[in-house]
């Protein structure tokens, strides 16, 4: 258990057997096993100069070069093995991981993909290539390579997460529920996994497993996600009073979360308590005044509450605050967009379209913007 007296002791060794091969081949991966990358490098260069071809040494070098960040040395070097031998599998293997460690996800893709050609079969290899699969949106794919993973390696949680996960997306609940059902059965204190259980629930309104869910969750984790996670839940059941003391619980885990108060103010218009969620917000902007989310909120909630004029006050004071604002610009966008239209006035229609073009520019994927800019055109007879 003494790694300095062992280390000396190598080095000794090392000068004992200058020229013995064998020997600075063991000791390179002696040092690579304790982290030791610059001493094992070394070597392996020292063993190059000998045999400057040996696919072996130039792997494993490039795999230490891989791990000091040094990727465009160790490419060279797996390139080197693969210009003399092209079909070498634990190559293409090894220049895969270093191209996705520069994520350029195509190249190690295609490494991978390769590896597996020429008979390299490893779990990892096909959960790298399922990521790579589902992140490109190619789902079928992606479920086929992160199966093969799972057989390969039954025990690794990881790649039956990431197939729940994508059954999930495209809409196959049965499977994602067996397969999150799996997990928990295995790793039941998982609480990422717990709370994915639990959208899948909410999504497929399945609110009574959802509460029961996070009911239990909550015995062995005080996390305000769990509580966020039940007050929804409790909403869709038309309990507000339990969704509320759940917002409550949250908000004594972590007091002034913002968002929380949000969504407890949200919870009142949910119960068409317009006018107490517009007071409540009045309060919380007293209290935490110039915070852009509670601005924003108070501008909808003036807007409910048929208040447009004060709602574009607040929208025109939080885009001074905080000019950057996407979704305060779509909002102002809005509103003028909706009193041009009601007054019949160009001018307003003209206000917006500055405003919702600026969120289009700060957000692209800002759908409402583009939504009101076609009630714009429109309204224009621009139907193209």
């Amino acid at each position: 258990g003494n790694e300095a007296k062992a280390s000396q002791m190598m080095e000794r060794l090392m000068e004992l057997n200058p020229d013995d091969a064998d020997f600075k081949w063991d000791m390179a991966q002696y040092f690579e096993k304790r982290e030791l990358y610059a001493k094992s490098a070394e070597l392996l260069s020292d063993l190059l100069k000998v045999e400057p071809d040996n696919e072996e040494y130039l792997i494993f070098q490039a795999r230490i070069y891989g791990r000091q960040g040094l990727d465009n040395k160790a490419i060279l070097n797996l390139q080197q093995v693969l210009n003399k031998m092209p079909d070498h599998a634990v190559a293409h293997y090894e220049l895969g991981r270093v191209y996705l460690i520069q994520n350029e996800q195509e190249k190690a893709r295609q490494e991978f993909s390769r590896a597996v050609k020429e008979g390299l079969e490893r779990a990892d290899i096909f959960g790298e290539l399922g990521t790579i699969y589902m992140t490109d949106g190619q789902h079928d794919e992606a479920l086929e390579m992160l199966g093969r993973a799972c057989e390969l390696d039954p025990e690794n949680l990881d790649y039956v997460s990431s197939m729940a996960d994508i059954y999930f997306k495209i809409n196959r609940p049965e499977e994602a529920l067996e397969r999150y059902k799996t997990i928990l059965e295995k790793s039941p204190e998982n609480l990422d996994l717990l709370l994915k259980l639990n959208s899948l629930y909410q999504t497929q309104e399945m609110f009574e497993e959802s509460v029961e869910l996070l009911q239990q969750a909550s015995t062995t984790h005080q996390d305000v996600r769990i509580y966020t996670a039940l007050a929804k839940s409790y909403a869709y059941m038309d309990n507000y009073d339990m969704a509320g003391k759940s917002l409550d619980k949250a908000n004594e885990i972590e007091p002034g979360n913002i968002e929380l108060l949000v969504e407890r103010a949200e919870l009142l218009v949910t119960e068409g308590k317009q006018d107490e969620a517009l007071e409540e917000l009045k309060q919380y902007c007293n209290q935490y005044p110039n915070e852009p989310t509670l601005l924003l909120a108070l501008a909808k909630a003036y807007a409910r509450c048929s208040q447009v004029d004060q709602a574009v006050v607040k929208l025109k004071s939080l885009v001074k605050l905080d000019p950057d604002n996407a979704d305060a610009h779509a909002e102002l966008g809005k509103m003028h967009v909706s009193m041009g239209r009601s007054y019949d006035d160009e001018s307003l229609f003209g206000e917006g379209v500055k405003s919702l073009r600026r969120a289009i520019e700060l957000d692209p994927k800002q759908a409402m913007a583009y939504f009101y800019l076609g009630e714009v055109y429109h309204a224009e007879g621009d139907i193209e």
